[in-house]
């Protein structure tokens, strides 16, 4: 897919998935596994912030 703005796959999985977060554009959840580790913590902040939560809690529950 070409979106004439020159974006690597990463930058354009990025971006389709902060676009749909808006509402504008539908991607599926499966482009996360296309983003590298700071812009995955990037949209899990987002979303987290989205939920009503400053923060993000990461690790197993026993």
């Amino acid at each position: 897919m070409s979106t004439g703005l020159g974006l690597d796959d990463e930058q354009r999985a990025f971006l389709g998935l902060t676009l749909s977060m808006l509402g504008i554009g539908g991607v599926s959840l499966a482009a996360a596994s296309e983003l590298g580790e700071r812009r995955l913590a990037v949209m899990l902040r987002a979303i987290a912030r989205l939920a009503g939560s400053d923060t993000i809690a990461v690790g197993t529950r026993i």
